[in-house]
């Protein structure tokens, strides 16, 4: 198993802003065997010591769940590894409850696919060798309930009309291969029971053994860990999780012709509303009653959503993220126009956050391999006072605020970036990971922290 890391210097992977001009910090970077898309930030056992859990998604191999605390005095990073037989597609924890995680897997033999909760075992004095990590298997994760999701929709599954244009396409390479070694042409045998050309065109099956994953998304409720929601292609789901088991409290289908790509919790108004995403639009639910209280339609015209993310400083301020490269900021009390519009990245934004202390600060990752910091102080719950006659005539302009737009682009990543968080324990300190395995923290650059701080 890689235990690999390694502090490198800017000179060797770069970020587009130089780091000697922005005093930027050296990153430090941890290597996975395996492929990995999902992360989330954690609260350790000390709820100051920055920490954040990777999910690894290998069809291949038994999957891990990698858990990283940074240690800001020694600058160095530690991980323990847990094992995860499914491959994981997203995985989220709560502040709520320490110690547990939930992800959204495929069909495994440890679990029954789905979504399930996880309890992280804590590390025993035996397990504080590296030399016997090394040599000893992951500890298992413990299993606190799977959701039920056989009879939902299944993500990844195509309709029947695109299994039988992928039939057409493999009859006519396996004939041409046969012909060529002149071999007998048998009829295809699906695995799955699904004979593609009598599937309706638009149907999509629900429990065919090709290891596909129905829930493709957890929430926690911001402050009550008896509370979740999940999300899968065709329905929003509340769940009480106080239990043993999880509880269905109603749920919303997806509107007729679309599916639900991701969700996010509002924290604010009692944290009783969610958005969703589903085409190139957002939706917001009341969860009491789980009906529609307003949309933005067209939020990314022609592009898909594919993240959320709602400012927790400030009340109706969402901020979304799509398939055109761009991120825009919304207030839901008007949802004809943005209220900014950055163009951050050159190919899809995967994941986009607020800052939980300084929501004036932007992250985005995207599939052009990079992770962006941008500034929305023009917008955001900061109030900038009115400089007076002396500050003026300031030359440096040293009191004057920062300008909207990107602050600096990290270009330690050398695939796809699907997962950026800001630590639960220090606002200046982020992690993200790329799907080939590679875990990064940075920092916030110096000169941007003293310029909010100061």
């Amino acid at each position: 198993r890689s235990q690999s890391l390694a502090q490198l210097d800017s000179r060797v992977l770069g970020c587009r802003c130089s780091r000697d001009t922005m005093d930027i910090s050296p990153p430090l970077i941890y290597g996975l065997e395996l492929p990995a898309r999902a992360m989330t930030a954690v609260t350790a056992t000390d709820p100051e010591i920055p920490a954040f859990a990777v999910g690894t998604q290998s069809p291949r191999c038994d999957n891990q769940v990698h858990l990283f605390q940074y240690d800001d005095e020694e600058e160095a990073l530690s991980a323990r590894v847990y094992s995860h037989v499914p491959e994981i597609w997203s995985i989220s924890a709560t502040t709520a409850r320490p110690g547990v995680v939930a992800t959204c897997h495929s069909k495994g033999s440890s679990a029954s696919g789905g979504a399930t909760v996880w309890n992280i075992p804590e590390a025993s004095s035996d397990d504080d060798d590296e030399a016997e990590m090394d040599e000893n298997p992951p500890t298992p994760l413990e299993e606190v309930f799977t959701l039920d999701c056989t009879s939902r929709p299944l993500r990844f599954v195509p309709s029947g009309g695109e299994l039988a244009r992928c039939a057409d396409f493999l009859s006519s390479l396996v004939a041409s291969v046969c012909v060529r070694v002149r071999v007998k042409i048998l009829p295809l045998r699906w695995k799955c029971g699904i004979d593609p050309h009598k599937t309706p065109p638009h149907s999509v099956g629900t429990e065919c053994g090709l290891g596909c994953c129905a829930v493709c998304s957890f929430g926690w409720h911001p402050t009550s860990a008896d509370t979740m929601m999940s999300l899968d292609p065709k329905k929003l789901s509340m769940w009480d999780v106080a239990g043993s088991k999880a509880a269905d409290k109603g749920s919303a289908a997806a509107p007729e012709g679309e599916e639900f790509e991701c969700c996010r919790w509002n924290p604010h108004h009692g944290a009783a509303f969610v958005a969703t995403a589903s085409g190139s639009g957002v939706r917001c639910w009341d969860t009491r009653t789980m009906e529609q209280t307003g949309a933005i339609l067209g939020a990314h015209a022609g592009a898909q959503v594919r993240t959320l993310d709602f400012n927790p400083n400030k009340q109706y301020h969402l901020l979304t993220g799509g398939d055109d490269g761009h991120v825009k900021f919304w207030d839901l009390r008007k949802e004809d126009a943005p209220l900014l519009d950055f163009k951050v990245h050159s190919h899809w934004v995967w994941t986009a956050r607020f800052n939980h202390y300084h929501d004036q600060l932007i992250l985005t990752s995207s599939s052009d391999f990079q992770v962006g910091l941008s500034n929305a102080g023009s917008i955001s719950s900061v109030l900038y006072a009115q400089l007076d006659e002396d500050d003026e005539d300031d030359e440096d302009g040293a009191n004057a605020p920062t300008p909207d737009g990107l602050i600096a682009m990290y270009e330690e990543h050398e695939d796809s970036v699907y997962s950026v968080e800001w630590s639960s324990a220090d606002p200046w300190l982020f992690a993200s990971v790329s799907y080939d395995g590679r875990f990064i923290l940075n920092h916030v650059p110096r000169e941007t922290k003293f310029s909010i701080l100061l």
